[in-house]
């Protein structure tokens, strides 16, 4: 009778039945065993598995070190650091402030270099909004700190945390997205939770979100200035203005969901560093967005290029919504007055009218075009080969804040391309050709600041750097001239923009103290809001990955 071993079973199933229920001590073990599982247990794919599992992360696209080394620095030395302005004390605890005096005459209080702060443990997620931080942990818990503004609405007005403090939900929080008022997040039985205040969140209820259906169940909900928006798994989008115009008189009552519940450590209680949410229910109406137009075809679609295009990203702004596709189309559309009396009503007769719809913004949508890339900085100094070549691919990722949006695509051709507000479809976006060499994966967006992470944990930002928003070092006491100082200028009083992307460092703190001695730091998530950043940054052995 032929013996069996492990050798024996395809990959995939040793991967998706076996090994992904496996603790990842026990995955390590078995890597000793032969070269055979060395190779199995080293997969990416294993370990996005485990990722999710473990810590509640979902990977999404390549990054530059091995998904075991991700796993291993989120179970020991993460950090959060956060840097910008201290409006209302947001930085806990407080940090090595600097004065700097504007042009409007105000002095304002800076952290102009990432500075670590004490937020709870394994944090797995970061989001910012104006004047506020969310942390997701890898339990599900939500971490917040700073000011929500829409307290009035809220029956417990309680809509200030000086320090980070543990929002207790019935169930795990899946994401959570911020805006400049209000923060919206999903748990994991698909239910929207908005907060005007730290303790008293609303579940929003109605017809549309019912969670029966793929039509009615949400898979991303996004927050803009004053609006909510749900794109459903059926590729549906929603508007909501919970707390605005008619409907501040919208139906409230206890909400009547119950879950397992999150544990909260004893000497958590006992430092008070959490509130028990009181759960309220919000009938709200929604605005049903319209369908797409007709979109031409893009070139460079891959797999699925067969398929009608339909929405699959969202991205929020300041009364504005931008959808990507599929097929890599990028679309707008103006929400302008769904906050003000009558607003929702008046929004649903302009669709009906056929006056109101989807905006193709076809300068967005395809990186054809933009070969004239090779002639530009830093393009001219290096070889083409050395740059990765032209773009390629297709736009796969859209972010929003306030007036801006970005549109990027991934990968050596990465191309970041951004537009506001007030683009149309012949606005040409306005591009930096340095992140084309970056391998960009994500985008980040501050009223005026800005950063993107690269597959190798750099963060680069650029744009206005007063307020110390770009995290580049105190600018009295960097060179002049240099990013994120004061120009040589004498007729230059304020800091200059930072037009290059620059990369941040997260070591200012460490230096001469040797806590990072051997230790590489791997920026994993950022965020930018209002006048302030955040970082969640891992420290990796170098000889793991």
């Amino acid at each position: 009778m032929r013996t069996l071993s492990l050798n024996h079973i395809p990959v995939e199933v040793l991967i998706e039945s076996i090994f992904c229920y496996l603790a990842a001590r026990d995955i390590q073990a078995l890597s000793c065993c032969s070269s055979f599982l060395a190779g199995v247990c080293a997969d990416d794919l294993l370990w996005k598995r485990l990722l999710l599992r473990d810590f509640n992360v979902r990977i999404t696209h390549k990054i530059g070190v091995d998904l075991k080394s991700i796993h291993k620095g989120l179970q020991g030395d993460s950090r959060i650091f956060v840097w910008g302005v201290n409006e209302n004390n947001i930085f806990w605890p407080p940090g090595p402030f600097a004065t700097i005096s504007e042009q409007d005459g105000d002095d304002r209080k800076v952290l102009s270099y990432p500075h670590a702060i004490e937020a709870g443990p394994q944090v797995a997620a970061l989001e910012a909004g104006a004047t506020l931080f969310c942390a997701l942990d890898i339990e599900g818990k939500l971490h917040v700190w700073g000011n929500l503004s829409w307290t009035s609405f809220a029956p417990r007005c309680m809509g200030r945390a000086s320090a980070p403090a543990t929002l207790l939900m019935p169930n795990k929080i899946e994401s959570v997205s911020c805006g400049r008022m209000h923060i919206a997040v999903v748990d994991a039985l698909s239910n929207i939770w908005i907060f005007t205040s730290w303790e008293s969140p609303y579940r929003l209820v109605c017809p549309e979100l019912s969670n029966t259906s793929p039509e009615t169940s949400a898979a991303q909900v996004e927050v803009g200035s004053y609006f909510v928006a749900v794109l459903t798994e059926s590729a549906g989008v929603y508007a909501t203005w919970p707390f605005c115009g008619p409907q501040r008189d919208f139906t409230l009552s206890p909400s009547e969901v119950s879950g397992a519940g999150l544990r909260v450590p004893d000497d958590w209680r006992q430092s008070g560093t959490f509130y028990d949410c009181e759960l309220w229910d919000a009938h709200s109406r929604l605005l049903a967005l319209p369908q797409l137009p007709d979109l031409p075809p893009l070139p460079l679609t891959g797999y699925g290029a067969s398929l009608s295009p339909r929405i699959t990203q969202i991205a929020a702004g300041n009364d504005f919504l931008v959808a990507l596709t599929n097929h890599g189309h990028v679309l707008k559309i103006d929400l302008t007055g769904g906050q003000h009396a009558n607003g929702l009503t008046k929004l649903q007769e302009k669709i009906a009218a056929g006056d109101l719809g989807w905006e193709y913004l076809p300068l967005f949508s395809t990186l054809d075009g933009y070969e004239n890339l090779n002639n530009a900085p830093p393009f001219q100094a290096e070889p083409r080969s050395a740059l990765g070549g032209p773009p390629v691919g297709r736009i796969t990722r859209i972010t929003a804040n306030d007036r801006m949006f970005a549109a990027h695509s991934t990968g050596p051709g990465s191309i970041v391309l951004m537009g506001t507000k007030r683009t149309t479809s012949s606005t040409p976006p306005e591009f930096i050709p340095f992140h084309q060499s970056h391998f960009v994966i994500s985008v980040t967006l501050g009223d005026n600041h800005f950063g993107a992470l690269t597959s190798d944990g750099q963060l680069l930002t650029w744009g206005r750097a007063a307020f110390g928003a770009l995290g580049l070092g105190d600018p009295h006491s960097l060179p002049a001239d240099t990013p994120g100082g004061f120009s040589s200028n004498p007729a230059c009083a304020s800091l200059p923009d930072v037009k290059v992307p620059c990369p941040v460092r997260f070591d200012w703190e460490a230096e001469g103290s040797g806590t990072t001695a051997g230790k590489r730091q791997f920026c994993f998530a950022a965020a930018a809001s209002g006048k302030q950043f955040a970082a969640l940054v891992l420290s990796l052995d170098d000889r793991s990955s």
